[in-house]
């Protein structure tokens, strides 16, 4: 078993049977001069954060030659110009 420690508790896993899902990371949201930015956001905070919360876990999977799977979506007017 594996321990991270995270809050409220510690959390226990088994690595071998443990996937790690990363879902809807859009950089419009907190790149500059994206979506989040438009708004008045100051995005440069989520930036940290974005690598932190994923990042971080995601190369320490493939370090341990995890299977990594992802998935790209993109807006329909997107989708008819590539």
């Amino acid at each position: 078993m594996a321990k991270v420690d995270a809050q409220p508790y510690e959390f226990e896993f088994e690595p071998t049977s443990t996937a790690l899902v990363i879902i809807d990371m859009q950089r419009d949201f907190v790149d500059p001069g994206g979506f989040g930015e438009a708004l008045g956001n100051d995005v440069t905070p989520l930036q940290a954060v974005i690598v932190k919360a994923s990042v971080r876990p995601l190369s320490k999977c493939v370090d341990a030659g995890r299977i990594i799977a992802g998935k790209s979506n993109a807006n329909e007017s997107k989708r008819r110009s590539e």
